[in-house]
């Protein structure tokens, strides 16, 4: 019943919003939106970046519109800041700019006009966790306001074969061009550069010398109540952790928690750092010596730094076939599976890099990626032939 409610208000919104054609499409205006207002993140922010620096088109000056939940917190970035809540100035930017940039699945709310183009970047690599028609118990209303808003893209990005295939076509039932790019958000964790690595590690407190470990679980539970269910499972013990490490690899271990954006607000006793309000999590990962999560796509991001990462997985059975299940197997995964705490601390102890690094060279010529440090020129390429028309 809520979701068929949902879908009326949405079908009602587009008809409604339509009174906004009366303004034209900006033809020099591009539109960044991330996590739904929520943040300056995520693939959006590097194409935006990496635009501001090196996108020109002539004589034509482009304008640049960031929509937030709260402007004001973001007051350093070279852009027109809009608020998402003023529904009236963000409505009337989202539908009268001609490149639309955006990683939450598109806008089933709202009636994206045909001469605009609007660029899914999607947040996350590879093909994991089940999403949109994948998920078999999704209500038909559900599915219709997922096919409403996946009509109105005009280009997908996508970081593998196996993601094109299982999450873009199937999944999010597109049909539409898809972009063989990689995610712009990866381009960073080709580079090394230790001078950008040690000004964010002071950034969060910690010394240069110090190792980093994050744990970094996705949400579990009904997102659209921000009810996690991981206080029914084990939870990981980051003190045995550390000290495992220190034991395996040498060296002083700093344990840092960071929470999904729809529970943020996560606990784990005896973490040293929480950084769950440290919004760009490419940065969190070049510092990473070892990951620890369980069903994140950041395992996809992480792999390419070819460092460990480990999937901390209690509720594995419960995930697996009660909750969202999975478009690939867990087992062919890029970390090592430990069901608790006592399996973590043996399988960091017998941790071996050359056997690890044989199953990430599988993983990424299984799943066809198309990482390769190039995403954002392949995508800023396209989008400027398109403000070119």
């Amino acid at each position: 019943m809520r979701d068929r409610f949902k879908l009326l208000i949405k079908k009602i919104l587009r008809l409604v919003l339509k009174i906004y054609y009366i303004f034209p499409v900006k033809k020099n205006r591009v539109f960044f939106m991330s996590t739904m207002g929520k943040q300056y993140s995520c693939n959006p922010k590097y194409i935006f970046e990496n635009m501001i620096k090196n996108c020109e088109i002539g004589d034509k000056e482009l304008e640049y519109i960031w929509a937030f939940n709260n402007p004001n917190k973001f007051k350093n970035i070279n852009a027109k800041l809009i608020c998402k809540n003023n529904i009236f100035v963000y409505f009337y930017y989202l539908l009268t700019s001609k490149v639309i940039v955006y990683n939450c699945g598109g806008f089933s709310y709202a009636p994206i006009r045909k001469n605009q183009f609007l660029v899914e970047t999607w947040h996350g690599g590879g093909a994991f966790k089940k999403v949109g028609f994948a998920i078999k118990d999704k209500s038909k209303a559900s599915k219709i306001g997922i096919k409403m808003a996946s009509n109105d893209i005009k280009l997908f990005l996508s970081s593998s074969e196996v993601s094109s295939e299982k999450l873009i076509k199937d999944a999010m039932n597109y049909k539409g061009e898809i972009l063989n790019s990689g995610l712009p958000r990866n381009d960073r964790l080709f580079i090394e550069d230790l001078e950008f690595k040690n000004s964010i590690k002071e950034k969060i407190g910690i010394k240069r010398e110090e190792k980093l470990v994050l744990y970094a679980p996705t949400f579990k539970g009904d997102e659209s109540k921000a009810v996690s269910l991981d206080g029914k499972w084990e939870k990981i013990n980051p003190s045995e952790i550390k000290q495992i490490l220190k034991e395996k690899f040498g060296g002083e271990w700093v344990f840092a928690v960071r929470g999904h954006q729809y529970n943020d607000e996560i606990k784990i006793e005896d973490t040293d750092i929480n950084l769950s309000k440290y919004e760009d999590m490419q940065e969190l990962l070049i510092v990473t010596d070892i990951l620890i999560t369980d069903y994140s796509s950041s395992i996809w991001d992480f792999a390419i730094t070819k460092r460990p990462c480990f999937l901390f997985t209690p509720d594995l059975d419960n995930y697996k076939h009660k909750e969202r299940g999975f478009l690939v197997p867990i087992k062919k995964w890029p970390g090592i599976i430990a069901k608790s705490n006592l399996e973590l601390k043996y399988k960091i102890s017998e941790f071996d890099f050359k056997e690890y690094n044989n199953k990430l060279n599988k993983f990424f010529i299984e799943m066809g990626s198309y990482e390769k440090g190039t995403a954002n020129d392949i995508v800023i390429d396209r989008i400027i032939k398109e403000l070119k028309k």
